[in-house]
């Protein structure tokens, strides 16, 4: 009977047969706390936790923006927070009309409503999709209010 798949092979078969490599700081630690001590030799792309895309935009009334930011390195991208200049009241005029990794639609169907993803939504749904480093990492917002504003999305990342 072979082996059950773990999800580090899946990833790395996701990856172009590539293994993803572990986080060591969090191996050392034998997973993450917020109590454990933070090791002096943890490498520096282990640093970092959220990946921007694309930085800050105006978006016209009725417009939409395509975000987008090349991934730096190969890192897994998990939960999507859209900020908005306004704070909540822009964000939910906003929606998410389409997210893309690579070329691939990560978000099907119908635009969702930016207070899904708004920094203190409870719920946000996480997406955990692979990206080779250098690949295009795409957002697509639409402001569907009657004034300009301004957003700002970001992935937290692994």
């Amino acid at each position: 009977m072979p082996d059950k798949p773990t999800r580090k092979t899946l990833l790395g078969t996701m990856l172009g047969g590539r293994d993803l490599r572990s986080n060591r700081h969090l191996d050392a630690m034998k997973g993450s706390s917020m109590l454990a001590k933070v090791p002096r030799d943890i490498a520096a792309d282990e640093y970092n936790a959220v990946f921007g895309v694309g930085g800050r935009n105006a978006i016209a009334a009725g417009a939409s923006v395509t975000f987008t930011s090349a991934a730096p390195r190969d890192l897994i991208l998990r939960e999507l927070t859209l900020n908005c200049d306004g704070g909540m009241a822009e964000v939910v005029v906003c929606s998410v009309t389409a997210v893309n990794v690579e070329g691939n639609t990560a978000q099907l169907g119908g635009a969702v409503g930016g207070a899904q993803f708004a920094h203190d939504a409870t719920n946000k749904p996480s997406f955990d999709l692979p990206a080779a480093g250098g690949t295009p990492v795409q957002v697509i917002i639409t402001n569907n209010s009657a004034a300009a504003l301004f957003a700002t999305p970001s992935f937290t990342i692994d």
